[in-house]
């Protein structure tokens, strides 16, 4: 599989087939990149669909439910080396801005998330997330061996969970070059006041006309 070159950031998002988002929310997400990130980078989507408007389709290979098909990212045979930015499709930009070299951000081994606002279980939100390609594959594999879909102790039991389990001290805060922010748990009231803001819940950026998208 082709890589980016050593200056090129890779932003990658998850689409999957029947779920609560479909291709025009990924076209909102390529959208959002494309008029807001300067500077080189690559376009990833992680499907098992076949249209990709111009981004570099890599195929979904487990037919896990939801959100757990998020831990794909951290496939080893993902094929996808150097600073990864993830994106969930419900978030946007603020502004316009130039991502720092992700060689000087960025550890081997270390992934970079966003405190969760909402939860004391999950320390980090798995919204936005930054790491190395092929240095973090504890998610993918370690729930490989140990697939668990539900979990009664846990409200909300998905993909964050599987993550923050198997990456004990080895989670940094993505503050350090990008400010995060919850549109809902910060009382955003302008797009300008983080670099990115994550939607959860509703409202979503397109039932504020925060969107490309037009439902």
């Amino acid at each position: 599989m082709e890589n980016s070159s050593p200056a090129e950031w890779n932003i990658i998002f998850v689409l999957k087939t029947g779920q609560k988002y479909d291709i025009r929310h990924a076209r909102s997400i390529y959208n959002e990149v494309t008029n807001n990130v300067k500077g080189p980078y690559k376009f990833w989507c992680l499907t098992d669909q076949a249209e990709t408007f111009g981004c570099t389709r890599i195929p979904l290979v487990r037919n896990w439910p939801g959100w757990f098909s998020k831990l794909e990212l951290f496939r080893p045979d993902l094929g996808v080396k150097g600073g990864i930015l993830y994106l969930d499709l419900a978030c946007i930009f603020g502004h316009p801005l130039e991502l720092p070299q992700w060689d000087k951000v960025l550890t081997p081994g270390r992934l970079f998330m966003w405190k969760d606002p909402w939860s004391s279980v999950t320390p980090y939100a798995s919204g936005i997330m930054a790491w190395i390609g092929n240095t973090v594959t504890a998610p993918y594999t370690d729930f490989l061996l140990h697939p668990v879909f539900t979990n009664p102790s846990v409200r909300i039991w998905g993909d964050q969970n599987i993550i923050n389990t198997s990456m004990p001290g080895k989670i940094d805060d993505i503050k350090a070059f990008l400010d995060v922010k919850s549109f809902k748990a910060h009382h955003i009231k302008d797009r300008k006041e983080a670099d990115i803001i994550a939607f959860h819940g509703r409202p979503k950026p397109w039932d504020i006309d925060w969107s490309t998208v037009k439902l």
